[in-house]
């Protein structure tokens, strides 16, 4: 009889021993996902932010502001990308001005 106690609490041991370590891999993997899925993140904002400025120097303000757009509706108070916001605006601003301001082609008789 004794022997079979020993095995019984034997076993209770191993599957509790089994659990804790199926619990700290659980919890491992959901930290490393998690830790990953931040740096993902940070990488698609700093791309975006790296593509928004690449428009903007190449005169694309419409391309650029859609992005912008993308970054401040998640975080509405992001200097960076409210500051190229704004430098897009001035620079589609700039260009209607100077649209407006080219004289018309001579009508053609």
């Amino acid at each position: 009889m004794a022997c079979r106690a020993w095995d019984s609490a034997s076993f209770d041991v191993s599957r509790a021993a089994l659990g804790v370590v199926i619990l700290a891999l659980l919890a491992g993997g959901t930290f490393w996902y998690l830790k990953g899925s931040e740096a993902r993140s940070q990488q698609v904002y700093n791309n975006t932010l790296m593509l928004a400025r690449d428009y903007v120097t190449q005169d694309e303000f419409q391309r650029a502001l859609g992005l912008l757009e993308g970054l401040l509706i998640k975080d509405p108070d992001d200097e960076g990308a409210r500051t190229l916001r704004d430098t897009a605006f001035a620079g589609q601003r700039a260009r209607q001005d100077a649209e407006k301001a080219a004289p018309l082609p001579a009508a053609v008789s």
